[in-house]
């Protein structure tokens, strides 16, 4: 939940492109263009499957560290959960993100 589009990002950088891969993107955020917002009344769009791949284009725009990590798989309150752990193996887990790197290369692509 770090990266996010927001209603002034589309109406600024996103909209006024006006080609069918900017089309698609917007369609596929569920954002009305009428309304000028979210179709489920978030106010906020996160980019986190964009976000891996810009991270797999350019793996500058994250920290990542190795670590060693436990994902929560039993269905409750802590489903998904991942905690640090001191088995192995290590992976790189991306700790922090230049969220305006990141947003300038997903726009640029969207030309």
């Amino acid at each position: 939940h770090r990266v996010s589009l927001t209603p002034q990002v589309i109406e600024k950088r996103v909209k006024p492109i006006q080609n069918s891969f900017s089309q698609f993107v917007i369609e596929a955020m569920g954002y009305d263009l009428t309304a000028h917002r979210f179709l489920r009344g978030s106010e906020l769009f996160y980019l986190h499957d964009p976000l891996a791949v810009g991270v797999v284009i350019n793996s500058d725009l994250v920290r990542k560290e190795r670590l060693s990590v436990d994902v929560e798989i039993q269905e409750g309150q802590h489903f998904g959960q991942i905690s640090e752990t001191s088995d192995d193996p290590k992976i790189d887990v991306c700790l922090e993100v230049d969220i305006k790197g990141f947003l300038e290369l997903f726009l640029s692509r969207l030309i």
